[in-house]
């Protein structure tokens, strides 16, 4: 039997070992127009002579996998893309701030359909292997995030989910630093952040017995307006190409404005040391846009919102 989307919900949870559930009762604190929870299954098939047929099939190792996607409210996934977030308290507002962790720390997503018939999937020790933040025209600040884990329990028993109240980053409160100096006409920016995540297995069992991150690189894109080769000479190093060109900042900036305090509502997260390329984009009838991408260093990533430091994680 089918269901409606309305019927889904993902709620998570911090684990304090890589692999162990835990209750998940927060919510993501994205509005989810995506999640695709998933099980894996290494196959081992074995062939020998006198056949040419497949003679057995045995399971190898099993975990769990998890894709999610959603206009950013708040930023609790980032403790888990990131590094646990410190927390710093201005009259109504909370100021989120993410450092990267060597080991980050593990989340348990419970994913299901309450409906008459429950359908819940539980999975845990999910470390993120990537994300993605982007921006654009006539969009909402959204954030694309993939995830592999240990472990995932099935039951009938679903939880009520928990829906964040906080509002989304349209594109009006949106904006794009290139060196520090506010771009124009920005058609899309995107800050994309890829780590390697090593499950380790070992003989004896099916499951994953450790997760691993063992890598995190971050890289930049973005399209848009320009009045003059600023942008080419940032890219190039010079009016020629330069072997040492000037390393810049690219930075993703969001607020509504708001004093500090007093309902501020801010989500930030910029790359240093950046280095890259460029494209410029010329067609019949169209508007010409310059096209930038590179790759940078963590420069800093926070957020605010009127969440206390005890009900975060």
């Amino acid at each position: 039997m089918s269901n409606p989307s309305t019927l889904g919900y993902l709620l998570i949870g911090k684990e304090t070992t890589w692999g162990t559930p835990v209750t998940a009762d927060k919510d993501c604190g994205l509005l989810i127009t995506s999640v695709t929870p998933g099980f894996e299954r290494e196959i081992v098939s074995t062939q020998g002579l006198s056949s040419i047929e497949v003679q057995k099939i045995t399971s190898g190792t099993v975990g769990s996998k998890l894709s999610l996607t959603g206009s950013l409210q708040h930023a609790r996934l980032f403790d888990y893309i990131l590094g646990e977030a410190s927390h710093a308290l201005t009259g109504s507002d909370t100021k989120h701030t993410f450092t990267i962790d060597n080991a980050p720390v593990s989340m348990t997503g419970e994913t299901g359909i309450n409906a008459s018939t429950d359908i819940v999937s539980k999975l845990d020790g999910l470390l993120c292997e990537s994300a993605e933040v982007n921006v654009g025209l006539n969009k909402d600040l959204t954030i694309s995030s993939n995830w592999l884990g240990a472990g995932l329990t099935n039951s009938a028993s679903a939880s009520s989910s928990v829906i964040s109240t906080l509002p989304v980053f349209p594109q009006a409160l949106c904006n794009v630093e290139v060196n520090g100096v506010a771009a124009t006409e920005v058609q899309s920016a995107t800050i994309s952040i890829n780590k390697v995540i090593n499950r380790v297995a070992g003989t004896g069992s099916v499951d994953y017995q450790q997760g691993h991150a063992t890598s995190i690189k971050f890289s930049f894109s973005a399209t848009l307006g320009f009045s003059d080769k600023t942008y080419h000479d940032l890219l190039m190093g010079g009016t020629t190409p330069d072997g040492t060109p000037t390393a810049f900042d690219f930075e993703i900036l969001c607020d509504n404005g708001v004093t500090l305090g007093s309902g501020r509502r801010e989500f930030v997260l910029g790359l240093q040391n950046c280095m890259g390329s460029w494209d410029q984009a010329m067609e019949v009838e169209g508007i010409i846009f310059v096209e930038i991408s590179g790759e940078g260093t963590f420069k800093e990533c926070y957020s605010v919102d009127n969440i206390a430091a005890a009900s975060w994680g």
